[in-house]
């Protein structure tokens, strides 16, 4: 059976995708999208090109990520568009985007005509058959009848899970009425420069894994509600569900410990006692903008929790909207006294949440220009009059930043030695040093990392580890060992009214000092200490394999190795004796610090209480 499009359905999508004419300023930068791959981005030795995925996949699972519009059949039958995308030399290729949005648009259409018509009957459930609701590994259905089945069965399987969440049997035809109109309008809205910038995303994506599309007027990913009034998140767009990818410091989202990354949002409201507008299948724009609102206005959201299926029941939090300051994301350190018998320790615990640097003050030759680096040094010399013990570095949930801020920041603890080795897109091997200068903290030290600390935290971990110059405590780091940079396409434009938007690509490997790949394999810490699961995603284990760094001898100070098998029986009888209850990371800090006070006592050479 092949689907049958009414014509005036036909019609309809045939209208909105000619509005959709192509852009000629896309046109141009797809061009110089794929030039500025080709040239300046890093390659990995021995792997093939398209190793991370055809461009044309990419584009058609990004159109159709739940795998419930196209068939194999039709896929089939694109055969040609798959060449014409395959690398892009001329403009004219991106015509070809029309033919296969207008496919997708008209199949959509008769996907929200079977939905409608099926809600008009009561669905029958004789209790022996399934629907796949994880869709992003899927297959595509073989052929218009199967997927027409698989239509039908996600109708009951929509039906039953608002029945299960407790929505009353007179709403649940009326709310996903509603749900899949909202489906279909965002559909119809799109134009071609929404199709064309998927596309670029998906383009880059193919040949650059941590690479990234930023259309004209867009900000980065990372960034989406960095200058917002709301809650504090970083959000993506996973499988039809909103998932939140980070949690900015110091917003009421960060302190209320109930949101974490991989948690997906299925429901906004504006305030207790008013509606919850559920938010499946929204663009991460449109869910951004229901977040934001008045400084001390509070939301209600709905929450399916990181490993979750979908279905279960929701766990409804409230939080208020902040405004979010530099200060809240900067470093900040603490004493933490700890009472061990007759004896008092002062541990100094530095939280460094991000990277950061005043790029524009320092290109200026300002002298007191804001840099993580400076804070941390700032934030040492306080402890040392504060006749600090230690000194704990919490890097944990920091994804990195810029290189050159890492390397000296870890030329705070460990001056003058090489740190990190970096090779670049063309193969040259470049090994960084810090700056020689006095250490400005001699003392006992430990680095506490996660499963989300990478890039330049690593770099800082690894080196601290590498010479044996402190502890790194908690789990195995994130292993991304690769550096990126945003180069602005526009550039490139002959005519200043024409917006070409910019392209993040990685020119960059990373090793720590004695050659080892930080891609990968991360950083395993000395003690372990674990904290949150992490349930985003493996960590690109399989991406930039073919790093040639150059092995080299570490001057090791073995001091801490030695005490190694005594800290380490030490954690173990406190993690037996008391379990960690509550909160989690603060569970996590605890045993770090406490881990810390031992090697405090054995620096001061008294006996362990």
């Amino acid at each position: 059976m092949k689907l049958v499009f009414p014509c005036t359905l036909m019609a309809l999508a045939i209208m909105t995708n000619t509005a959709a004419a192509p852009v000629a300023a896309q046109k141009d930068a797809s061009i110089w999208v794929a030039r500025v791959l080709d040239r300046l981005r890093y390659k990995t030795e021995g792997q093939p090109e398209g190793a991370n995925g055809h461009p044309f996949d990419r584009f058609i699972e990004a159109l159709d990520s739940e795998r419930m519009v196209f068939t194999q059949a039709s896929l089939a039958n694109m055969a040609n568009q798959r060449v014409q995308l395959d690398k892009l030399t001329s403009e004219k290729q991106m015509d070809t985007l029309n033919g296969i949005f207008s496919d997708y648009l008209a199949r959509s259409v008769a996907l929200h005509t079977y939905r409608q018509e099926a809600l008009r009957q009561a669905p029958a459930f004789h209790g022996h058959e399934q629907f796949q609701r994880e869709r992003s590994k899927a297959r595509w259905e073989p052929d218009d009848t199967a997927l027409r089945d698989l239509w039908r069965r996600q109708v009951m399987d929509d039906y039953l899970n608002l029945r299960l969440a407790g929505v009353s049997e007179d709403q649940v035809i009326p709310t996903l009425q509603r749900r899949y109109e909202r489906n279909l309008q965002r559909v119809q809205a799109m134009r071609y420069g929404d199709v064309a910038d998927l596309f670029l995303q998906a383009y880059v994506e193919s040949y650059d894994p941590h690479g990234a599309y930023l259309a004209p007027g867009k900000t980065s990913p990372e960034h989406l509600l960095g200058d917002m009034v709301g809650i504090g998140l970083t959000l993506q767009k996973k499988d039809d569900l909103i998932t939140v990818l980070e949690v900015v410091p110091g917003t009421d989202a960060d302190r209320s410990g109930d949101i974490a990354p991989g948690d997906r949002i299925i429901g906004v409201a504006q305030g207790i006692g008013q509606p919850m507008q559920e938010v499946i299948g929204w663009k991460v724009d449109e869910v951004a903008a229901l977040l934001r609102g008045a400084p001390g206005s509070q939301l209600v959201i709905d929450i399916l929790p990181q490993g979750i299926p979908r279905g279960q029941v929701a766990r409804r939090i409230i939080v208020t909207r902040t405004k979010v300051q530099l200060d809240d994301q900067r470093t900040k350190g603490r004493i933490e006294r700890i009472a061990r018998g007759a004896n008092n320790y002062r541990i100094g615990v530095i939280t460094i949440p991000t990277f950061y640097q005043d790029y524009t003050a320092r290109r200026a030759g300002a002298k007191d220009y804001l840099s993580v680096s400076r804070d941390v040094a700032a934030a040492v010399a306080q402890m040392k009059q504060q006749k600090a013990d230690a000194i704990l570095l919490d890097m944990r949930n920091n994804g990195g930043g810029s290189l050159s801020e890492a390397i000296e920041l870890t030329g705070l603890f460990l001056p003058g030695v090489p740190v990190v080795q970096q090779i670049s897109s063309d193969r040259r091997l470049t090994v960084e040093r810090t700056p020689l200068a006095a250490p400005a903290w001699n003392g006992p030290l430990a680095v506490l990392i996660d499963r989300r600390s990478a890039a330049a935290t690593e770099i800082i971990a690894a080196a601290i580890q590498d010479y044996g110059r402190g502890l790194v405590l908690g789990d195995l780091s994130y292993g991304r060992g690769s550096v990126q940079t945003v180069l602005s396409l526009d550039r490139f434009s002959t005519d200043s009214s024409k917006a070409y938007g910019d392209v993040r690509l990685t020119v960059a490997v990373l090793c720590r000092a004695g050659g080892k790949p930080i891609q990968r394999f991360g950083v395993t810490p000395d003690i372990s200490i674990p904290g949150y699961v992490d349930m985003t995603g493996k960590a690109n284990a399989d991406l930039y394999g073919g790093a040639n760094c150059k092995t080299q001898d570490i001057a090791k100070s073995g001091a801490l190795d030695a005490l190694l098998p005594k800290l380490n029986a030490l954690h173990t009888s406190r993690m037996q004796v008391a379990r960690p209850e509550g909160d989690i990371a603060q569970s996590q800090l605890k045993e770090a610090i406490a881990v810390l006070s031992d090697v405090a006592a054995q620096a001061r050479q008294e006996p362990r209480p």
